[in-house]
């Protein structure tokens, strides 16, 4: 991982930004309440061991790659500090099935499939439930549509959730990157709280997004640039 600290510029490669951002992703689940977007019932999130079931299929256009199509399914744990991977492949029909652990009762988890890795999906997944997830993709490995039973989130906090990730990571102003080695504690911390702020605004300014998510991911993005770039000063000074 390559970071380019003195100006504050984030270079993190996008395997580590889903492994990073999915984990804090759980960490602040386990903190917050969730109020679901189909309902006024909140999931206050607990301590539980388990196990959870994960079916459902994979539709690729045309028929595309059916004998080597694999999902990934990352599940983070928030009391282990683990990020626990599973990869699973699909039968000729596109069905898969697969057990995964869980630390409490309600998680968000992502998954993807091989047809298109980059386009990550956020699930709700309960301790001791069953979820099914069907995924169909286009002709251009777009996903065309999602269908995901119990419905714990919206269409658009499912899909789109890591999409908004990416692009605030990905964010460049249009301005010369300011060297910070020679600047004060105070200017570091403020220069960092600003460009948090103008990257926050991706978030705040899409409106297909619940409330309720962009909370979630508001702090998991705060936690994730303060974890790359402010925690480790002496680091971050480096030339």
């Amino acid at each position: 991982m390559k970071i380019s600290s003195n100006q504050f510029k984030l270079t993190i490669p996008r395997t580590k930004i889903i492994k990073l951002t999915l984990l804090c992703l759980l960490s602040f689940l386990f903190l917050l309440s969730w109020k679901r977007s189909v309902g006024m019932e909140v999931d206050v999130p607990t301590i539980k061991a388990g196990r959870s079931k994960i079916t459902g299929r994979i539709i690729s256009p045309n028929e595309t790659n059916k004998d080597s199509i694999f999902v990934t399914i990352g599940v983070p744990m928030p009391i282990s500090g683990e990020y626990a991977k599973y990869y699973v492949l699909v039968d000729r029909s596109g069905k898969f099935s697969i057990d995964v652990n869980a630390e409490t009762d309600v998680s968000l988890i992502g998954l993807s499939s091989s047809l298109n890795p980059y386009k990550s999906l956020v699930i709700k997944l309960t301790n001791g439930g069953v979820t099914n997830i069907d995924v169909a993709y286009n002709s251009d490995f777009d996903i065309e549509n999602l269908d995901v039973t119990p419905m714990g989130m919206t269409q658009n906090d499912m899909t789109r959730g890591m999409e908004v990730v990416y692009k605030m990571i990905a964010y460049r102003p249009d301005r010369v990157p300011e060297p910070l080695y020679a600047k004060s504690t105070d200017y570091f911390l403020n220069h960092a709280k600003n460009t948090i702020l103008e990257r926050l605004q991706i978030l705040n300014s899409d409106t297909l997004i619940s409330k309720e998510l962009k909370g979630v991911l508001s702090k998991d993005f705060r936690l994730l640039l303060y974890n790359a770039h402010v925690f480790d000063y002496e680091g971050e000074m480096l030339l």
